[in-house]
């Protein structure tokens, strides 16, 4: 194949790649999109592929020149089916397995609740999208929100590292006994003498005297009394 066909072919498919998505592409975002799916993904065979699709009037440059990204021209067409977005999520995933640990994009996906399928499949293994990431459970995700949505990317794990399990509470080793007797020696708990004073005198603060009236004073000194006459 000549290279000016494997120009034709390459932009070709990259008018066809931001046909289905959304948004402004900038040299950075085409480039994930080529290397999330194991095309070239040389930054300058990117720009320069963005800056000739626009010049053959399919695309509408922005931006400032050190900040360009590039818009489909309103008057392209585009069809519902190719607004969607379209993974081949076979190639992800073997782009990943060739990459052990290296965060690769999956896809961007406008509506949210897809997103969040996408990556309980990738994951979990699961059904039709599921099936591409085996083994199940070596592969990890991430999410990005864009202006176009959700970024979804993706990790192969070659060796998963077992589930951490947290270490039992200390507390829970220590006797009643000896938990009590920390409170009282940090001086969270009153107990003693001095404690019995303290908690008295607080008592007397909040309510009064506990023996308020005459009446009631006398009433104690008689029980008092008897008391003390009949212990004599």
């Amino acid at each position: 194949m000549s290279a000016a066909s494997s120009r034709e072919q390459r932009l070709a498919a990259t008018l066809a790649v931001i046909q289905g998505g959304r948004g402004a592409w900038s040299v950075g975002r085409l480039q994930r999109h080529r290397r999330a799916h194991g095309a070239p993904a040389q930054r300058s065979t990117a720009r320069r592929d963005l800056a000739e699709l626009a010049r053959r009037g399919h695309l509408t440059q922005c931006g400032p020149h050190d900040g360009r990204y590039y818009t489909l021209r309103k008057d392209q067409p585009m069809s519902r089916r190719a607004r969607r977005t379209h993974v081949d999520h076979a190639a992800v995933a073997a782009a990943l397995r060739a990459q052990p640990g290296v965060w690769l994009t999956v896809g961007e996906y406008r509506n949210a609740d897809t997103a969040r399928t996408i990556r309980r499949r990738i994951e979990e293994g699961q059904r039709d999208v599921g099936r591409n990431y085996q083994p199940a459970g070596r592969y990890e995700t991430r999410a990005t929100l864009t202006d176009d949505g959700t970024l979804i990317e993706a990790r192969y794990l070659p060796h998963l590292l077992p589930r951490r399990t947290p270490p039992a509470a200390t507390a829970l080793t220590q006797t009643d006994a000896a938990r009590v007797t920390g409170q009282i020696a940090r001086g969270e708990v009153l107990a003693g003498p001095e404690g019995a004073r303290r908690i008295a005198a607080r008592h007397e603060t909040a309510y009064g005297d506990v023996w308020a009236t005459d009446a009631d004073r006398a009433w104690a000194d008689a029980i008092n009394d008897i008391t003390a006459g009949g212990a004599s």
